[in-house]
């Protein structure tokens, strides 16, 4: 394993988490092959996400067109606006 090529956080977990917990679950005689998926395509969203690098900090500006955004209150589903008024 080369930390110097690959993903430094992905090398490091699987350095010092996961290959001793495979190991400590399995035993030395045992190997093991992890395969990581460093894709850039994880970090696609659809275009109406909720993501607040998408959001204005305040009214006008240029938005996206967002769903509204909801959350319980006891048994009752509340919806706000994720959308600020341009006045």
């Amino acid at each position: 394993m080369n930390c110097e090529t690959e993903s430094v956080v992905t090398c490091l977990q699987l350095r010092e988490r996961i290959i001793p917990a495979f190991e400590k679950a399995h035993g030395p005689e045992y190997q093991a092959l992890f395969m990581v998926d460093n894709s850039q395509g994880h970090s696609a969203y659809p275009a109406d996400a909720l993501l607040a690098q998408w959001m204005n900090l305040g009214p006008g500006g240029k938005k996206s067109c967002m769903r509204d955004g909801w959350f319980m209150r006891e048994d009752q589903k509340v919806s706000h606006s994720m959308v600020m008024p341009s006045t």
